[in-house]
């Protein structure tokens, strides 16, 4: 357990680990906001100022977290150095997934409203599994849920497949550009997210070294 010897340091340790999962918490709301906008019609202008303003809180939680780290290295020097880097590099995960749901409803301002759309089903799907394991990811960061690690890990890389041959068959289809365009831009901004939030849980389960990289070598996380 990656976190084990690290939450030994006491009750700052489980500060930063909170703030960690409460920003995934906002990042969730921007989420589903972002994507009733797309997918239920909501007015994107009078979601603007609930989005932006949440978005502002996933940041300054980053920063707070950010100082902590600072303030408990200085306490405590290299020992939890490893676990340091660890909240570090997930923190700047969420971070994105906040910045990738701000990207979703970006689209909507584009005017993109998929609301009844012939895929609206398989939408609707997939923002619910999305927004699911947000909220599963956050679970398992703070309770060190090395368990329910594994599976969750096992499907972000499935899903990652599955959006990543979305994108694929959308660029080669001949359907017009206002049908595959927006369609080919969500699918890649919901790989993004669930490519970070893999990173969130290998946090949990994995050395250092391991997250963001595949067996062989090559990079997986998804800016």
């Amino acid at each position: 357990m990656v976190f084990e010897a690290f939450r030994r340091g006491g009750p700052s340790i489980d500060k930063m680990v909170d703030h960690v999962a409460e920003m995934l918490g906002h990042a969730r709301h921007v989420f589903d906001a972002a994507m009733s906008a797309l997918l239920a019609g909501a007015d994107p202008d009078a979601l603007a100022d609930d989005i932006f303003g949440t978005d502002r809180i996933i940041n300054e939680l980053e920063r707070e977290v950010r100082r902590e780290l600072v303030v408990h290295t200085s306490v405590r020097g290299t020992t939890d150095i490893t676990s340091v880097l660890v909240v570090l590099m997930v923190s700047r995960k969420v971070e994105r997934i906040g910045d990738n749901a701000k990207n979703i409803y970006d689209l909507a301002t584009y005017g993109v409203n998929l609301a009844g759309a012939d895929d609206f089903d398989e939408l609707r799907a997939a923002r619910d599994e999305v927004s699911t394991m947000m909220f599963e990811a956050a679970s398992i960061f703070r309770e060190d849920d090395v368990e329910t690690a594994e599976p969750f890990l096992t499907r972000s890389r499935e899903l990652q497949r599955i959006y990543d041959d979305k994108v694929v068959d959308l660029v080669k289809a001949e359907s017009s550009a206002h049908y595959a365009v927006p369609r080919a831009l969500l699918y890649r901004y919901l790989k993004r997210i669930v490519a970070n939030l893999e990173g969130v849980v290998a946090g949990v389960v994995q050395p250092l070294d391991l997250i963001d990289y595949s067996p062989d070598g090559t990079e997986e996380s998804e800016t």
